[in-house]
């Protein structure tokens, strides 16, 4: 008899260690473009931020800049303003700079000149069904339109103008703008090593400089 219920406690715990493995298994992953944001290298595991130029050729940017006061980004060549830059507020406080407007944590995207695009690329590293969610806003006080895509594999999944102020905080009271903010939501199948990218373009010359798109992306594998 003793044998037998030793037996079926082993038993019982094979269960449980069994079902355990499968739980720890199956629990999803997630990526989040601000808490994964890196100054350090770039790419940066899934993430990689860059630029397309007139003709459609990705490269990533090279090197830090700093605007003070906590706001520092990514560029090409030490220069924010010729293949556009990505920056994120490093700071405690909601900053203000050049009528743009960063609340703690918070990235903006910001087009280059001569038609160069903005773009934070996700790579996938899963074969799988993933959610992506990503709001996107409009910083800039100027309200300049910017035109802002999100791809999959080079292929458009949905676009949008996003024209206005969306605010943050205490500016959220001068908020104005036709669609100052956009939402999306979408589940996407993706192969390992696919991409998914977020590209921010101006939509007329001369603009540029007014442009300030926030983007917080999260990705979540679907188990």
């Amino acid at each position: 008899m003793r044998s037998i219920c030793v037996l079926l406690l082993l038993l019982f715990c094979a269960v449980i260690l069994s079902m355990t493995t499968i739980v720890v298994q199956a629990q999803t992953q997630s990526w989040d473009d601000r808490s994964d944001f890196s100054l350090d290298k770039n790419p940066n595991g899934v993430w990689t931020y860059g630029y397309l130029d007139k003709d459609g050729c990705f490269a990533p940017y090279n090197s830090i800049f700093n605007l003070g006061d906590g706001i520092v980004g990514w560029a090409m060549n030490d220069d924010p303003d010729f293949a556009g830059n990505v920056t994120i507020n490093t700071s405690a406080k909601t900053v203000e700079k050049f009528g743009i407007v960063w609340e703690p944590g918070q990235i903006c995207l910001h087009p280059g000149l001569f038609g160069c695009k903005v773009v934070f690329r996700w790579t996938s590293p899963v074969s799988g069904t993933i959610s992506l969610n990503a709001n996107i806003a409009g910083q800039s006080k100027h309200g300049a339109p910017a035109n802002v895509e999100i791809k999959y594999k080079d292929e458009s999944v949905t676009e949008a103008v996003v024209e206005g102020f969306a605010g943050v905080g205490e500016y959220k009271s001068g908020r104005f703008g036709d669609e100052p903010e956009q939402d999306f939501s979408s589940a996407i199948y993706v192969n390992k090593g696919e991409t998914i990218d977020i590209v921010v373009s101006d939509t007329q010359i001369g603009v540029v400089g007014h442009i300030a798109i926030n983007a917080a992306i999260i990705v979540t594998e679907k188990g």
